[in-house]
């Protein structure tokens, strides 16, 4: 079973627009989902993106594929994520400015490498973690 099922970015225009209660919460399961997907679920990646841009008037068929993904949820629940560099190098790499825009705001990047290609990304813009 995957995250999103296989018609995940066809969208039926046709398709009669949920209640306004069930619309609340598309919306607030969709924010809750969004909050695990960033910190440990990358898998959720292309469900997620789909989801987060039909909360504003989600339909009866953004419903089903929301289940679905509550559907995966359920039954793979329990799988941890594992990040692994397999011994070996890590490496990093760090650009910064510090007071370079007209605010005094400064502006910071991060880059890690591992071994086997693993990445993580961190990016600082006037001070917001994106």
């Amino acid at each position: 079973m995957m995250p999103a099922p296989t018609d995940i970015f066809v969208v039926n225009e046709e398709c009669e627009k949920l209640p306004k209660k069930q619309q609340e919460l598309f919306h607030s399961l969709t924010a809750k989902y969004v909050y695990i997907w960033k910190r440990c679920k990358p898998d959720w990646g292309v469900a997620m993106s789909f989801l987060t841009k039909r909360v504003k008037a989600p339909d009866l068929d953004d419903w089903r594929k929301l289940v679905h993904l509550m559907d995966y949820i359920k039954a793979d629940g329990d799988r941890p994520l594992i990040l692994s560099a397999d011994g070996g190098d890590l490496t990093w790499y760090v650009d910064s400015a510090f007071a370079v825009h007209a605010n005094g705001r400064s502006h910071t990047g991060g880059f890690l490498r591992m071994k086997k290609g693993a990445a993580i990304s961190i990016c600082d813009n006037n001070n917001l973690i994106k």
